[in-house]
This record gives structure tokens, C-alpha cells and sequence, in this order.
């Protein structure tokens, strides 16, 4: 019974991420993405790799590192977007661009 919930939760936290994609929210967009992948994979690691039944400090420290691997690739993100009209040919402000 708990699998089918984590199930339904993840389909559910699935079509989240596609109807976000629908609404316009700037340089948050990346926040809301990772923040909901987040989710998703502590709640796989929890249930479905079995953390949730395994030494409560094995669960703690596997969250830990997706939230800094999120937080890592959306730092990394927000920086390579300042460089973007450098790597689009004729875009204005672009390296060769008019």
C-alpha cells in the first residue's frame, strides 16, 4: 500500500514538473525544477532503494547530498545563463554578432 502511494506521489510530483513548465516564472524556473527532482529521488531513495528502514543516518546523509547536488547544479546553471548570447550565433551581444 505504501509503494502504490510513493507511486501515485510520483506520477503526481511528475505532472507538476510538466504543468510548471506551462507557467512563466522567470530565473525561478530551474529553483522549481531541481527542488521538485529533489523530491522525487529522496522519496525513490526513501522507498524503493529501502533508506527509509536502514539506519536513519544512511537516509539523512543520501537527501544531504542530492540537496547539494541540486543546489550545486543550479548555481552552476544560473551562472552558464549569463554566458548564453556568447554561444548563440547572431544573437545580439554575441561574439561575431551584429
Amino acid at each position: 500500500a505504501i509503494l502504490i502511494t510513493v507511486f501515485v506521489a510520483l506520477v503526481a510530483l511528475t505532472i507538476l514538473t510538466v504543468g510548471a513548465t506551462l507557467f512563466p516564472t522567470g530565473s525561478f524556473e530551474i529553483w522549481i525544477s531541481l527542488g521538485i527532482a529533489t523530491v522525487k529521488a529522496s522519496l525513490v531513495a526513501a522507498y524503493f532503494m529501502h533508506l527509509r528502514y536502514d539506519n536513519p543516518m544512511n537516509a539523512v546523509l543520501f537527501a544531504f547530498g542530492l540537496l547539494f547536488v541540486a543546489l550545486f547544479l543550479g548555481f552552476t546553471m544560473m551562472d552558464s545563463a549569463q554566458y548564453q548570447p556568447d554561444l548563440i550565433i547572431n544573437q545580439p551581444g554575441a561574439l561575431g554578432g551584429s
